[in-house]
């Protein structure tokens, strides 16, 4: 058991530990104005309609406080990253509220925008050692090339090796900080030994799903490892793979005109659109955090394997 007074789980970056705000994250209002030139001709909801997040005092989007002594024990804790926050995604279309309703169990939303598998690894340490357990435990990875590091003032800042933005070391300047083989080799070795942890923990009724689809895992630096990933660790890969083909389908016909832009961007999508091409042509291009279809997708398919 852990002493109380060790505190691991950190959630929501800002520096206030419990706010409320409109925008968070990448769901900034500069992206929200750029994509307002872009979908000006549309009906789309999120040109208009503001969200509101609303962090705990451990940062986590949860409406109430949960301590050291929290009775934890009828309700469902989800782990993850920014798409179980949900990002871009009002509290009620959250993989969390979704699965609420579908379970009829209250559900603890511990997502951390930007986490690496490493911090969600900590998050659930720290939930296994309260006293009072969940009644179920659900963790779904995030990006194998993400880790964690803190500064001298524990200040927590999140790294990911693959890609350059606003909220990461691009891969130049992460290898002036760290080896090479650390940003590729090691750190998908990293969460291969969470997975494998992970993986064993069903009888205290720890679930792991990981929502990558199949492309995800085929430039692995480390090509002994692919076939790990992809057949030990399934994990909703392969059903996820039919659920993302469907959107790039739909994607497709969205763009093309057979259906309507905006019924698209409401259903599969929240407000963040991150990479959004001011054509609207280079469908490849785009990627948003998971809106009200996907989630609910993810929550109907955790029930179905949890409960």
């Amino acid at each position: 058991m852990m002493p109380d007074s060790l505190s691991i789980p950190w959630g929501n970056n800002e520096d206030i530990r419990s706010t409320s705000t409109q925008f968070h994250a990448t769901d900034s209002e500069i992206l929200l104005e750029q994509n307002f030139k872009i979908l000006r001709d549309t009906n789309w909801r999120w040109l208009n309609q503001s969200i509101e997040y609303t962090f705990n005092a451990k940062g986590f989007r949860c409406n109430f406080d949960f301590d050291d002594d929290f009775d934890f024990s009828n309700y469902i804790v989800v782990l993850g990253c920014s798409h179980v926050t949900g990002v871009g995604s009002p509290m009620e279309e959250t993989v969390t509220e979704q699965l609420s309703k579908i379970t009829k169990y209250p559900v603890i939303n511990m997502g951390v925008p930007g986490a690496s598998n490493s911090l969600i690894f900590q998050n659930l340490v720290w939930i296994l050692s309260r006293k009072y357990k969940p009644k179920k435990i659900v963790v779904i990875w995030t990006s194998l090339y993400r880790d964690t590091i803190y500064t001298q003032k524990m200040k927590r800042i999140q790294i990911n090796a693959t890609r350059k933005d606003n909220y990461s070391l691009e891969r130049k300047e992460f290898s002036n900080y760290i080896s090479d083989e650390y940003i590729t080799d090691y750190l998908e070795r990293v969460s291969l030994s969470h997975y494998e942890m992970v993986s064993h923990m069903n009888n205290i009724d720890v679930y792991a799903f990981n929502f990558f689809n199949t492309s995800s895992y085929l430039d692995l630096a480390n090509k002994n490892l692919e076939p790990i990933f992809l057949n030990k660790f399934s994990l909703g890969r392969e059903e996820f793979d039919l659920h993302w083909q469907e959107r790039q389908s739909t994607a497709t016909k969205a763009f093309s005109g057979e259906i309507k832009l905006d019924t698209f961007l409401d259903s599969w999508f929240g407000r963040d659109l991150t990479n959004l091409d001011p054509n609207l042509k280079l469908v490849d291009k785009l990627f948003a955090h998971f809106g009200p279809l996907t989630n609910n997708w993810i929550a109907n398919f955790i029930t179905s394997k949890v409960m």
